[in-house]
């Protein structure tokens, strides 16, 4: 019923499924050919514009609206040629993706051993013995979006694999409160800290950051000095046994989250300042070649996607010619 999605499959078993599915016999055709042609039609929009929901996610994609539906059908011998090409060319670009995702996925295990190892230190201590503020951001702002004003921080701009803050979705807020705005606005070397959902994630404000305002779900750590470098503390943060003390300390409530005492809480090691900034300074070169690596990976995937996607609308709309021998029939 979801079909907008993609959700489009053959089955290769006999059993059951669950009410929001739908089977369909591809009769004298080959099912496989359908599904690609299916899957073609929900990736260009045809089938949302087909479904009668009026809400995302909730269309009802039923079987008069498939049997209403234009798809090419070309001679069984020819759905065989383009099923068999299909088949064995996005094998082929899956098992790059997948070589690739395996990459990325040593490459952030490769980073969070670094990271451990840097920050490990025999000398602990609360972080509310350098903590200056801890506070977080004001309840409903996000009802306050504008197209400019003060920048709004959110959780979903906090990386859980990096210190640095994302702006692929940047967010402003007329703030309605001046005094409101000025509690929780940030500083350059504030830690910023995600305290509901995503526990844990970690970032660290620069320059181009600095003055914007954090949401409810963000807390605001501003050190002292006396005890952390905010670099080396925003990495601290991020290593192995601080994760297990956000998530040691969310333990037992109906909802996921951390108070900002948890978060002062926080046991995080300390060692002197000179070999803090050296150890930050050691970390932010090493997690930027793999931070490079990574994103060679995802680049490489998000092209690879391209291409299969390519690959099948052109089969599947005639635009791709198939040899004849690529059918196994």
């Amino acid at each position: 019923m979801d079909g907008f999605a993609g959700a489009i499959g053959v089955s290769d078993s006999d059993g059951k499924v669950s009410p929001v599915v739908h089977l369909y016999d591809a009769g004298d055709g080959d099912a496989r050919y359908f599904a690609y042609a299916l899957r073609e039609a929900a990736r260009a929009g045809y089938v949302t514009s087909l479904a009668k929901g009026i809400r995302e996610r909730s269309t009802s994609f039923d079987p008069q609206t498939l049997s209403a539906m234009d798809l090419p059908v070309p001679p069984l011998a020819t759905q065989r040629r383009i099923a068999d090409y299909l088949d064995r060319e996005t094998a082929a670009i899956d098992a790059l993706i997948e070589k690739q995702r395996k990459v990325k996925k040593l490459g952030t295990a490769r980073k969070q051993a670094v990271i451990d190892s840097a920050v490990a230190s025999p000398e602990v201590l609360p972080l509310k013995r350098d903590a200056a503020l801890v506070t977080s951001g004001p309840r409903g702002w996000a009802q306050f979006y504008a197209s400019s004003g003060q920048r709004f921080i959110r959780i979903t701009d906090i990386q859980r694999d990096s210190i640095k803050l994302g702006d692929q979705s940047v967010r402003y807020v007329d703030t309605p409160d001046a005094g409101e705005a000025q509690r929780a606005s940030t500083r350059v070397g504030d830690l910023v800290v995600s305290i509901t959902a995503d526990l844990g994630s970690v970032g660290l404000i620069d320059k181009a950051h600095a003055g914007a305002v954090v949401s409810q779900h963000v807390a605001i750590v501003r050190l002292a000095g006396r005890h952390w470098v905010s670099r080396f503390a925003a990495y601290a943060l991020k290593s192995s046994p601080l994760k297990d003390q956000f998530a040691g300390a969310a333990y037992g409530g109906t909802k996921v989250q951390l108070s900002l005492g948890d978060v002062r809480d926080l046991e995080v090691p300390a060692p002197p300042l000179p070999e803090q900034r050296a150890i930050a300074n050691q970390l932010d070169r090493e997690t930027a070649k793999i931070d490079a690596l990574i994103a060679k990976a995802e680049r490489f995937i998000e092209l690879a996607q391209e291409r299969r996607a390519a690959l099948i609308t052109a089969a599947v709309t005639g635009q791709l010619e198939i040899p004849a021998e690529e059918s196994s029939a």
